[in-house]
């Protein structure tokens, strides 16, 4: 994925992010999660709040859709903002804008201006993780930088668990206002990143004309944007399919159910973590493979799946690679876009990843219908093995065109 012949030179990081800037980076994703997360258990109250029966769960259900259409606002025009501005003039307004946009719940009324919270809250969201992801590649190279983006997604998969349960105890404890009060975590980063952004660099100017322009950059990458979009659909498999297939197999204990799904935002956490080591040992070439394969494995284990205890292994094994794929990824554009373009070029990456969730029930809906849940997870196996052999044959290639030595 990275070839070397077009990726832009190693140069010394611009910055020294020391331990408060690292925290800062490592922390960015974890806010996309927690949109989904904290309001998740209280649905059901947020339903009754809002008059209950069928308009209320309507509304309760638009608090979590919402903020998709300001996530992908915010992957279209927060890399434009991100790469005009810079982090200093963006990060920080994004992490005060998120916590008081987010904790409105806890005093808002009126559906309307509790929609328009959440809508605020997906964009700086976006916003915040797309611009730590640039940061991330500012600040270090190599190994380290896949390390850290690594981290970074475990912290997010981590949170993501621990915020389901925290949100939904603080609920049970003082009601489901005091739920939107996890959004206001926020705030207590907003000082850390006003001191670990004075010394990054203001953006350069853009050139008028240049060979490595923004649009260039995104059509020699379309491939890896195109491999986003077909492969969100395994990423969301598990999540979507799963409930349905433990159904057949008269698995219908909700309890039960979330341990299941539970078991690939662990896995996610744990892919996240080993990405920067494995990529270390095998490289590129080497870590692609060894992700395909394994997420290969897991779509056969949920395709043979018998029980809710094999289908947790499914799913754990699912996550490891979903959590590696969206860090591969990310690892592999940052070092194929000029630098003053990575906060668009990694804003159209998440718009590449909401496009494939959205796409996801049109292939699988009917692909489930038709041919069975336990099948359709069989023939998922086949888009990993496709891209191995893929990867294998164009290794060969490369290496046999190269010219001999003497």
């Amino acid at each position: 994925m990275a070839d070397a012949a077009i990726a832009y030179p190693v140069q010394k990081a611009p910055w020294a992010a020391g331990p408060v800037g690292t925290v800062v980076m490592l922390t960015g994703a974890m806010f996309s999660g927690l949109i989904f997360v904290a309001v998740g258990p209280v649905l059901p109250m947020l339903a009754s709040h809002f008059g209950g029966g069928h308009d209320g769960a309507a509304l309760a259900q638009w608090t979590m859709t919402v903020p998709s259409v300001g996530l992908v606002i915010g992957g279209l025009l927060g890399g434009w903002i991100f790469d005009r501005l810079g982090p200093r003039q963006v990060l920080p307004p994004a992490l005060l804008a998120y916590g008081i946009a987010g904790a409105g719940g806890a005093w808002l009324s009126e559906p309307t201006m509790m929609l328009a919270t959440r809508l605020i809250i997906g964009f700086c969201a976006c916003v915040i993780s797309l611009g730590t992801t640039v940061m991330i590649a500012e600040s270090f190279h190599e190994t380290r930088r896949a390390k850290m983006l690594g981290y970074k997604n475990a912290i997010a998969a981590a949170v993501g668990i621990g915020g389901t349960m925290v949100s939904g105890a603080i609920a049970d404890a003082f009601g489901w206002r005091a739920a939107f009060a996890v959004y206001g975590i926020a705030l207590l980063f907003v000082l850390p990143a006003v001191i670990s952004t004075r010394g990054f660099p203001a953006p350069a100017p853009a050139a008028a004309s240049d060979g490595n322009g923004y649009w260039r950059d995104i059509g020699r990458n379309w491939f890896i944007y195109v491999t986003i979009v077909l492969f969100a659909i395994i990423v969301m498999a598990p999540l979507t399919q799963v409930p349905f297939l433990l159904h057949e197999m008269a698995v219908q204990n909700s309890k039960q159910l979330a341990m299941v799904l539970g078991c690939a935002s662990f896995g996610s956490a744990i892919g996240g973590f080993l990405f920067g080591h494995v990529i270390a040992r095998l490289g590129m070439i080497g870590t692609f493979i060894a992700m395909m394969t394994v997420w290969g494995a897991s779509m056969l284990m949920l395709g043979t799946a018998g029980s809710a205890t094999h289908a947790a292994v499914g799913c754990f094994v699912s996550g490891i690679a979903s959590g590696m794929f969206v860090v591969y990824m990310a690892n592999a554009l940052v070092v194929r876009v000029a630098p003053r373009n990575r906060g668009r070029a990694v804003g159209f990456l998440y718009v590449s990843l909401f496009a494939g969730d959205f796409v996801t029930p049109m292939v699988l809906v009917p692909m489930a219908q038709t041919l069975g849940r336990h099948t359709s997870f069989l023939l998922l196996a086949l888009p990993c093995a496709l891209a191995v052999l893929v990867m294998l044959g164009a290794t060969i290639t490369k290496r046999g065109s190269r010219p001999a030595a003497g």
